[in-house]
């Protein structure tokens, strides 16, 4: 079997599958999603924004199909291939009859979607309309694998071979993300926290301009690449993971708890479930109120065991074990 793995150009998809693009345990090829004509380029903006898309379908996508590479790809007969695809390049490129006729020339190839969003929100109205191509559908949403069938990933993560220890980057307590509905918990979060505890680096993206307020330690609308998220994730004590109402899958803050062994403070009470739970290092709350400032002081040897949950060859382990081998 050989697989190949649609790029989904952007560093965060780099860091989550670089353990897979390295591998020599499988047959793994990495494929450009498509080549962008100049001539076209403000086209190519138009049909493939991520806001437009959000609410229609925009129409005439099919004159793009001789651009993407999987097009001009050489199946050769007599291999089998699975081709991978993160739910970020099939929320905006690609379509179902681009997919149907690759299938329909090339009989020996399966492809597989890879869901990190929710199937209710926004940015999954597009993909809902494909999942019927698609040979396989993993997903990190525990409620949506049971409600479709699809298969279940806690998340996808490699351990980056970068970071270490850094007295520059030292907090206590560190969180970073945007701020969109939970902006208000997430200051009131920080304040209690900020007010009896020095040493924290909170960060809060996308936040408008008039709910911006001082508040010590917290910096707002401060972007910072995700290599440098995860040296911050690796030389805090303390990780923090505010999830959006109705999420029941981890985000990365989780995956980056287990791997580099930090204490976690997180409101995704779905995680109770999750075989890495651990009580004595993962506090879960509702609000600011459940805030346990003694577990943020406390120094402990922080061990979760197994640190390989969310290795993204577990991805291709399962597809393995789905076709016999």
């Amino acid at each position: 079997m050989k697989y190949l793995i649609i790029d989904d150009e952007h560093e965060l998809y780099k860091q989550m599958y670089a353990e897979l693009l390295r591998t020599d345990l499988y047959d793994v090829e990495e494929i450009r999603r498509m080549r962008k004509p100049q001539k076209w380029k403000l086209l190519y903006k138009i049909h493939f924004s991520p806001k437009l898309n959000a609410h229609f379908y925009i129409p005439f996508k099919f004159i793009w199909n001789s651009y993407y590479d999987l097009n001009h790809y050489n199946f050769k007969d007599g291999e089998q291939y699975t081709v991978l695809f993160l739910n970020g390049s099939v929320k905006v490129h690609y379509n179902k009859y681009f997919f149907k006729k690759l299938k329909k020339r090339n009989p020996n190839v399966k492809l597989v979607l890879i869901m990190y969003d929710s199937v209710k929100h926004a940015r999954s109205v597009q993909t809902l309309k494909m999942f019927d191509v698609f040979d396989t559908v993993f997903s990190f949403d525990e409620e949506d694998c049971y409600r479709y069938g699809f298969k279940r990933l806690y998340s996808t993560f490699s351990i980056p071979d970068f970071v270490e220890e850094d007295k520059t980057l030292k907090s206590a307590a560190f969180f970073i993300g945007r701020g969109d509905d939970r902006t208000n918990l997430l200051k009131k979060i920080f304040k209690k926290v900020t007010a009896a505890i020095d040493g924290c680096r909170f960060y809060i993206t996308d936040v408008d301009e008039e709910d911006i307020e001082e508040i010590k330690d917290v910096i707002f609308n401060q972007r910072m690449a995700y290599c440098d998220e995860l040296r911050m994730a690796y030389n805090t004590d303390c990780i923090i993971e505010i999830v959006r109402d109705g999420q029941n899958g981890i985000s990365l803050r989780t995956c980056e708890a287990v791997a580099f062994r930090k204490k976690l403070i997180t409101n995704n009470k779905s995680i109770a479930k999750m075989p890495f739970y651990n009580p004595q290092f993962m506090k879960i709350i509702s609000d600011e109120n459940d805030i346990d400032l003694d577990f943020i002081r406390s120094l402990v040897n922080v061990d979760y065991g197994e640190r390989n949950y969310f290795s993204p060859l577990l991805i291709l382990k399962q597809l393995e074990e789905l076709n016999g081998r």
